[in-house]
């Protein structure tokens, strides 16, 4: 909302577009807490990926060092076309019914 973070005092502008993904830890796990509702309401979304099935889990534990395929990653889109798809997406009516039944 205010586009800038502030640390020491000092102001310093966020790029455009901005936004973060955040991890949480299971709350099953001794010494996690959930977050109170103050916190919770900085997230668009909670997304439950589950725990993976064996063969999934072996393939991850197979998949070799994640630091090069990270490096191997490549863009799909310019910051400036993600800002031009938010804008369309911006500009596509839906029907107060249809809302109501999402």
């Amino acid at each position: 909302e205010e586009h800038q973070v502030s640390i020491e005092g000092i102001s310093h502008p966020l790029p455009e577009p901005f936004f973060v993904i955040a991890t949480q830890n299971p709350s099953e796990q001794l010494g996690t807490f959930p977050l109170p509702e103050s916190q919770l309401d900085r997230f668009l979304m909670c997304i439950s990926l589950g725990y993976p099935d064996a063969a999934a889990e072996r393939e991850l534990l197979m998949g070799g060092d994640s630091r090069e395929q990270l490096k191997a990653l490549q863009p799909v889109m310019t910051p400036a076309e993600l800002m031009a798809v938010q804008q369309a997406v911006k500009q596509i009516h839906a029907a107060p019914p249809l809302l109501d039944y999402l």
